[in-house]
């Protein structure tokens, strides 16, 4: 458990990919929707956040900077709406950040 200030969620990503875990991160944002991210042997295979499903579920997560995150390690994904691979993911949402002049965290 930790805040996102702490840990920003481009970090969390990282670690839990290059340790090849799988894991349920809940996300408590400061100043949103709820959501939640399962990991795969690393890999990001299922993401929600409110009513978005999906990569957009991912996107919208990726935004926050402020907020708390709880990490459930060896909780499987409820299912598959994710198939890109994570560093894509993470890539894109840098991508989608920077065109609206956001920063993605440290």
């Amino acid at each position: 458990m930790g805040t996102l200030r702490q840990m920003a969620l481009p970090e969390i990503v990282q670690s839990l990919e290059m340790g090849r875990k799988t894991a349920r991160v809940d996300l408590v944002p400061a100043d949103g929707e709820k959501g939640m991210i399962a990991f795969e042997t690393g890999q990001i295979r299922y993401a929600e956040c409110g009513a978005l499903r999906g990569d957009d579920a991912f996107y919208q997560l990726a935004r926050h900077k402020e907020g708390f995150f709880r990490i459930h390690y060896g909780d499987k994904p409820p299912a598959v709406n994710i198939e890109h691979p994570t560093t894509f993911l993470l890539l894109e949402a840098m991508r989608r950040m920077d065109e609206e002049g956001q920063d993605l965290g440290s």
